[in-house]
């Protein structure tokens, strides 16, 4: 709720705006709308639009710009945004003033299947995003489907900020990006979890093409893409900056090519992605990272590459195994087999185990003789189970 109410008064100075107005939705009629959407288009730059608990089934829902959209909940869980399969649930295009979305559930969106390939009726069933600027924010995007970015599509002249955010089994039935993907836009990622989210080609968790976002202590686990990058794939140039992120379970079927798959991450085109104190571990399939080409090269520092079944520190990043504080040990994760990725007081990834004296991975100490509480967000995922 800090973190909410912090990015609300960012948002509030971004827009350069006196305290507007509030404008309150309610299914029970006991605000000023119904509909969510009602509240937006009485909305002017300035106010905010605050939505009661309940699930509103609403489709195609029009951001404006200037306008904060905030459910009045003590969880995302409270207020369910559901397209009920029919179409998207938001888009936010065209906009001159920032906007923000924060503290709800998106859910049930689906971008138009009919579309020409690549078009934008079929990008972002979750979000649909070009040019603007939008803050996404304590949100739940869960069960959403395109075929580009199941839960958000970022596009041409976006600028996007996620954080603490969780995309749960959200998919690109086409093409890649089940939870993310980014076009041509500029984005940064910040404590979220990607769970369970697919790429039907590729990027279980997030796409990026012609993209170098920067993503920052998130935790992508159980992805998995029917080609390259179970957890990321960089396309176009992508030069992501990940630091302090966790990956862990991530899937990606290589076709036979050994230099392909990637179960945490893939590059392609002249991508060169860097990460700092990341874990890969655990992949379910091929390598941990596969680059296509040889202008493609992820250069990693202070990270735990371990347990991928077709090699840890081989192909593209072979290289780097023993320098720059690089590892090759067991993360020993406090039980990621219910979900807690926290590491114990012995892991190698631990502050005091390693050579670069800091944490390595999304999450602290979590269990041991000595086991200190995991940091704050790190609750994130539990309280929406």
């Amino acid at each position: 709720m800090i973190r909410l109410l912090m990015t609300l008064l960012a948002t509030f100075l971004l827009i350069g705006s006196a305290a507007g107005a509030t404008i309150h939705v309610d299914w029970t009629g006991a605000g000023d709308h119904l509909k969510i959407q009602e509240g937006l288009d009485a909305a002017s730059p300035g106010d905010t639009v605050l939505v009661a608990p309940g699930t509103y089934v609403e489709w195609d829902i029009e951001m404006r710009g200037g306008v904060v959209l905030s459910g009045d909940g003590p969880s995302p869980n409270a207020v369910v945004v559901s397209a009920s399969g029919v179409s998207r649930v938001f888009s936010c295009k065209g906009l001159s003033q920032p906007c923000s979305i924060s503290n709800l559930t998106i859910t049930e969106g689906v971008a138009d299947p009919s579309g020409m390939h690549g078009s934008p009726q079929n990008c972002g069933g979750g979000v649909y995003c070009c040019d603007c600027e939008l803050t996404l924010s304590e949100c739940v995007l869960a069960g959403n489907e395109a075929w580009w970015g199941g839960g958000v599509f970022a596009g041409a002249s976006c600028s996007v900020a996620i954080d603490g955010c969780l995309f749960m089994s959200n998919s690109a039935v086409i093409g890649g990006g089940g939870a993310i993907a980014l076009e041509d836009c500029t984005a940064s990622i910040d404590e979220c979890v990607l769970e369970g989210n697919s790429g039907h080609l590729s990027a279980g968790a997030l796409r990026c093409k012609s993209s170098s976002p920067t993503m920052r202590h998130c935790l992508i686990v159980d992805n998995s893409a029917n080609g390259d990058g179970g957890g990321i794939a960089c396309y176009a140039g992508s030069s992501p900056s990940v630091t302090s992120c966790t990956f862990a379970g991530n899937y990606s079927f290589s076709f036979g090519i050994p230099e392909a798959g990637g179960s945490s991450l893939y590059c392609s085109g002249g991508s060169s992605p860097t990460l700092s104190h990341c874990i890969l571990a655990f992949g379910q399939s091929t390598q941990a990272v596969g680059c296509y080409d040889a202008e493609s090269q992820p250069a990693l520092e202070c990270c735990d590459v371990y347990g991928n079944p077709e090699g840890n520190w081989v192909g593209c990043i072979a290289d780097q195994y023993g320098i720059s504080g690089n590892i090759s040990a067991d993360p020993c994760f406090c039980d990621c087999d219910n979900g807690d990725y926290t590491v114990s007081e012995e892991s190698p990834c631990a502050p005091s185990n390693n050579a670069c004296g800091e944490l390595i991975g999304a999450l602290d100490v979590g269990c041991g003789a000595s086991a200190i509480e995991v940091t704050t967000w790190g609750h994130l995922k539990a309280l929406f189970r």
